[in-house]
């Protein structure tokens, strides 16, 4: 009973030093030369009504995952039994569909009259 207790306990140790190793803990002093810079034109500029216009430029494959799933709020499963995809299928979706929405609202391909451009 003895091993098995030293043995567990090492092996919890040793887990920890490579969780440690892996993500290191950082003051947000030490760490504020990394954050991304955000200027106040940006945050104006990403309100509603410039995202839904976004979202319309989306391909229309992603288009009805991610607005179900932020917009109306439907489960995973249930956007799933909609549009008769596997739930896989759901989460790929959104989680493409976000990057390409994130790519569109960040890139300078933003007319000026604040409609983004089709990719």
């Amino acid at each position: 009973m003895k091993s098995w207790l030293f043995t567990t306990l090492h092996r919890m140790y040793l887990q920890g030093r490579r969780r440690d190793t892996r993500y290191p803990h950082y003051e947000l002093e030490q760490a504020e030369s990394e954050l991304p810079c955000v200027s106040p034109p940006q945050i104006n500029q990403l309100d509603s009504v410039n995202v839904i216009e976004a979202l319309a430029c989306l391909d229309e494959a992603f288009q009805a995952p991610v607005s179900m799933f932020y917009l109306e709020d439907y489960p995973y499963k249930e956007i799933a039994r909609i549009l008769e995809v596997p739930m896989g299928t759901v989460k790929s979706r959104i989680a493409r569909g976000i990057a390409q929405l994130h790519k569109l609202l960040t890139s300078p391909a933003v007319t000026g009259s604040g409609e983004p451009k089709a990719v």
